[in-house]
């Protein structure tokens, strides 16, 4: 199984894998919602749309497909590239999907017609490995082996400025809630604020003293949180500077450990990390300083979340299990659940309720 997502309801979850296909599943009886979602080959993704109507699969077979979250059958014919598909990706409202492929295009599609709502936005002669939208899906940014970002008006199918040079290839890209600021990091450790009318750099340019293995913001737009693989650190997007000295690490007896994962909880107010010294750990994002003791599993924790109302967080662990525990107490909430191989991420469903 290579990816997992709730629905928006939290009644179901959908499985993409290298079985060549993906699985709707019913979560109350365990039972799948009709046949297999089939590709020609692994079905390397598949995403959820917001109103829980439509499934997008991706798969290296250069097919995209859009499948009825009610009845698992086909809501659209295929979508055909000339590559392999890299990413299949909904809008905020969910009637619109943007595919990326290797190809060098990505194209925007209308849900409910089955048409192109643009025409193909193209990479000149270079790989494209991701797309996605803006919130108010009024644009779409792609990034490339050319080292460019580029954002794209969905209305006219034209760029809204010049390509966003960065210095590296981008590997990552996400708007501010208010869709006026793109935050882009790179392979080689740059993270860049962009002016999204004016395509014009905010600000500095952060540079990593290692990889940035995850960059985000929390929900009010106010702060980032970047994941380093031996650091975590929060940096104000006005300016890029840190916003606390303090050391966020993980060791243990001999040395630093890697941090696998870092995650803001709903408010932005705290950060959960991940690490490979067996342990998930809370962080004030104002200050640095740890809250609590440290969640401990048996071997490295590889992913951490808050539950929404953030009284919780789950846990995942190369030790095989998920564990579930209370924020307040740091107590486990119920037995750690056995797997047979290392769990490498974790969700939680949108009530709590549900753990995956």
């Amino acid at each position: 199984v290579l990816n997992v997502t709730f629905s928006p309801s939290g009644l179901h979850v959908v499985t993409s894998s290298d079985d060549d296909t993906a699985r709707i599943w019913e979560i109350a009886t365990g039972q799948s919602v009709g046949e297999p979602l089939r590709h020609a080959l692994d079905v390397t993704s598949a995403n959820v749309s917001p109103n829980g109507r439509w499934v997008a699969t991706s798969s290296p077979d250069g097919v995209a497909k859009v499948w009825s979250m009610k009845t698992g059958k086909p809501a659209l014919e295929p979508i055909k590239f000339r590559g392999p598909v890299t990413a299949a990706r909904f809008s905020n409202d969910g009637r619109s999907l943007v595919i990326g492929s290797e190809d060098q295009t990505a194209q925007v599609w209308t849900c409910l017609a089955g048409q192109p709502k643009s025409e193909p936005l193209m990479h000149d002669d270079i790989q494209l490995n991701w797309a996605s939208f803006s919130s108010d899906a009024r644009y779409v940014v792609t990034g490339g082996n050319d080292q460019q970002a580029r954002i794209w008006d969905i209305g006219t199918g034209k760029l809204l400025t010049e390509p966003l040079i960065q210095g590296g290839r981008p590997i990552y890209a996400e708007f501010t809630p208010d869709d006026k600021r793109l935050l882009v990091t790179t392979d080689n450790g740059y993270l860049q604020i962009w002016d999204v009318a004016t395509g014009k750099a905010v600000g500095g340019r952060y540079k990593s003293s290692d990889k940035i293995t995850s960059a985000q913001y929390s929900a009010d737009g106010s702060s980032i949180l970047v994941v380093e693989r031996y650091v975590a650190k929060v940096l104000d997007p006005a300016t890029l500077k840190e916003r606390f000295t303090a050391k966020v690490e993980h060791r243990d007896s001999r040395a630093r450990r890697y941090i696998l994962s870092g995650n803001f909880n709903s408010d932005g107010s705290l950060f959960v990390t991940a690490g490979d010294d067996k342990s998930a750990r809370i962080w004030d994002a104002r200050t640095g300083a740890p809250k609590g003791e440290p969640f401990m599993h048996d071997d490295g924790v590889t992913d951490a979340v808050f539950s929404r109302d953030g009284k919780y967080i789950a846990t995942g662990s190369k030790d095989r299990t998920a564990r579930f525990w209370e924020v307040a107490t740091g107590k486990q909430m119920t037995e750690p659940m056995q797997h047979v191989r290392a769990v490498n991420s974790v969700d939680l469903s949108p009530d709590g309720a549900y753990l995956i």
